[in-house]
């Protein structure tokens, strides 16, 4: 059977607190270990525990910061019918869980045998005793004396169920009628031992209140009771858990009212009058019934349930170390199938995995989450006073608990917190190829506390001229090591011999300058690896290429001008694609050519501009009809515009055109005009000059 760890893990997990080492000189449990270690790197833990007489060491157990599994669990014969609260405990090796079903009143037990993760051996219906309804809510069951008690909130009563030394028994019942004052409507119920008394909180529906009790005799004894009132703006408060935080007490109550947690704060007693503080919706609340805190290996842990549909029911809660700080929610998303969960049973550790039940009052179906236990640890567990040297294979964090006297008055637990780095690496650097006889320096990096190379050298870094193999060996300050080779071989001195040609006008950088003359040139050159290179190169330069298309110059109209770019056997490529040695031009432009010989390539360009343009006016016409200097119009070259208007000696315009063809005959409206002078305005553009606008005025005679 699986080791259970269940009481006193209980104890430790549900008040936050573990016994610790020193409280009696006769009977103390302490042990030493390094806080980091390194991966796959064995240690060795130092027990100085005093009169202690048995051991259990657990290296690799669950942590509740982890993120949970969780699956739907099966029942024996029984049903459940609408879950709300459910208590988890175990007696004489059997884990035992006890449920109230908001549906039917009835109180379900669960017998399991080797773990939880089976199904239950037994489930049986206790019933409702004939008191409970269907407003049965809050469950705890507890052990005191050799005698186990069951304590049942429903509505405004509390029942004692009495099961005597075995929760196998059939238990009787008994009611406290006495309490009904100080309770109205009840939800939650929890109750733990502050180390002389036991100590329960009842969450209150109406008043949205808290009731104290406290067994001053025992819990076969009517515990005395007091409603504390609403502090920190309790609403519709559900679950309840309790943490001591050093020497001061706290109580986080779900509000699934306002959707927000109440934090009482009491001080260094539960018998003291609390003040409340509401923290509000910490993040991703929604109608939060459950709640649950856990204290594994002094870090701190807490989640939610959220009661809403539709909405994700587990929510985180981030305590950083301190419960009397800032709390924020974070959601899990659904873990296990929750199904309108209600609460959370208490935590409880099984073997090296930590357990709770969820109710789930929508499927009517517990819940289980756990946090197993890793398998990370070179031995999982030990019984012996000093366990073996063990050694972890993942970096991460990792609890190791050590449990003493377990299951006697004098039992102790002890958990400590180890961190684990990951596998270093050190590089000395890749292999290298060297110049003969140059100072190679290795250099292992930064950040070890001790280095030990192959050279004798205990620095950072060692040199060398000679080729070899060299190692060094690093350690970390956790005592992490690690190591490295590299190889440095020679390179001897590197001759190089080029021809080079280059094109007539052309440089070649050689000998430390551009060159453009042939001949010999030296050059000491570095290669890749930084060792001297001698390279000679014979520099031819190439004969010139005479082309030239001549200076620019223009053309008019009719006329042509042959380039000419002749030269031996080269090829051309002139702008038009052409490939002759010369080119005829009929019209202005720019003009290219490319004349290639021997892989070589020289150019020339000419401009050839248009015609600069002209326009020029008779003196005098005749319009007699005889063929000759009938009309009055001008000639002209290289116009691109042209506007014509002929004005009368009193201003009036007689005649206009756009057609330099078309001339005036020395008419107007039909009516021949006399004899005499006439005025002429004449505006244009040249070809030569687009786009600027010339003006002409004169004066011509009319003959007749």
């Amino acid at each position: 059977m699986q080791r259970l760890l269940l009481t006193a893990f209980f104890l430790m997990t549900f008040l936050g607190s573990y016994s610790q080492p020193g409280k009696s000189p006769l009977n103390s449990t302490d042990f030493i270990i390094p806080d980091t270690v390194c991966v796959d790197e064995p240690f060795q833990i130092q027990n100085i525990s005093q009169g202690t007489t048995t051991y259990y060491w657990s290296f690799c157990s669950g942590d509740a910061g982890t993120t949970p599994l969780g699956f739907v669990t099966s029942t024996t014969g029984a049903v459940y019918s609408q879950p709300v609260f459910a208590s988890l405990v175990e007696d004489n090796g059997k884990l035992f869980s006890f449920v109230t079903n908001g549906g039917s009143g009835a109180i379900i037990r669960n017998e399991y045998q080797a773990n939880l993760l089976a199904p239950p051996v037994s489930s049986v219906n206790l019933g409702t005793f004939g008191v409970l309804n269907n407003n049965v809510r809050g469950l705890q069951v507890r052990k005191e004396a050799g005698k186990w008690y069951g304590f049942v909130a429903d509505e405004n009563l509390i029942m004692r169920l009495d099961f005597g030394t075995s929760l196998m028994n059939t238990p009787t019942y008994g009611l406290y009628p006495s309490l009904i004052d100080t309770i109205n409507q009840m939800n939650g119920l929890t109750m733990l031992y502050d180390g002389t008394q036991w100590i329960g909180f009842c969450t209150n529906t109406l008043g949205n209140s808290v009731t104290r009790l406290v067994w001053i005799n025992g819990l076969s004894k009517t515990p005395a009771a007091l409603n504390l009132g609403n502090k920190g703006g309790m609403n519709v408060p559900w679950q309840c858990a309790v943490m001591k935080q050093d020497t001061n007490w706290y109580v986080l109550v779900a509000n699934e009212g306002n959707n927000t947690i109440t934090r009482l704060s009491f001080g260094n007693s539960l018998l003291n009058t609390p003040t409340g503080t509401n923290l509000g919706n910490v993040g991703s609340l929604d109608q939060n019934e459950g709640i649950l805190l856990t204290r594994d290996c002094e870090a701190l842990n807490g989640f939610s349930l959220n009661h809403s549909d539709g909405f994700t029911p587990l929510v985180r809660l981030n305590l950083p170390g301190d419960i009397s700080g800032p709390v924020t929610g974070v959601s899990m998303g659904n873990i296990g199938s929750l199904d309108l969960p209600a609460t959370f049973s208490e935590l409880v550790r099984l073997g090296d995995t930590l357990y709770t039940l969820v109710t789930n009052t929508g499927s009517s179906s517990l819940s289980l989450l756990y946090f197993p236990s890793c398998s990370d640890a070179s031995i999982p567990s030990s019984t012996l006073r000093t366990p073996p040297a063990i050694s972890y294979s993942t970096p991460g964090e990792y609890n190791i608990t050590l449990v003493t006297d377990e299951g006697l008055p004098t039992q102790q637990n002890v958990c400590k917190r180890i961190t684990v780095m990951p596998p270093i690496t050190v590089n000395a650097g890749n292999d290298t190829l060297v110049c003969s006889g140059k100072l190679m320096t290795l250099d292992a990096g930064p950040g070890f506390v001790h280095y030990d190379w192959s050279t004798g050298d205990t620095t950072q870094t060692t040199q060398t001229k000679k080729p070899g193999t060299y190692w060094v060996h690093v350690t970390n300050r956790w005592n992490c090591e690690a190591s490295d080779t590299v190889t440095i071989s020679q390179l001897p001195a590197v001759f190089i011999a080029l021809d080079t040609a280059i094109c007539y006008g052309a440089t070649y950088f050689i000998g430390g300058a551009f060159q453009s003359v042939s001949g010999t040139y030296f050059d000491t050159l570095q290669t890749a690896d930084g060792c001297d290179s001698v390279r000679i190169t014979a520099l031819t330069v190439k004969d010139e290429i005479p082309v030239g298309l001549g200076s620019d110059r223009i053309i008019c109209p009719g006329e042509t001008i042959t380039l000419h770019a002749t030269y031996s056997i080269a090829t051309y490529l002139w702008q038009d694609a052409s490939t002759d040695s010369t080119l005829t031009v009929t019209e202005p432009g720019n003009y290219w050519v490319h004349v290639t010989y021997d892989l070589c390539t020289v150019g020339d360009t000419v401009v050839i501009n248009e015609c600069p343009a002209e326009l020029i006016f008779p003196s005098a016409f005749t319009p007699n009809g005889d063929g000759l200097n009938d009309f009055f119009r001008p000639r002209g070259i290289s116009i691109a515009k042209f506007h014509l208007m002929i004005f009368d000696r009193w201003g009036q315009m007689l005649f206009q055109t756009d057609d330099m063809e078309r001339g005036w005959d020395g008419a107007a409206a039909g009516v021949i005009c006399p004899a005499g002078t006439y005025t002429y305005t004449a505006t244009y553009e040249g070809n030569d000059n687009p786009g600027q606008t010339k003006k002409l005025k004169g004066s011509f005679v009319l003959v007749r």
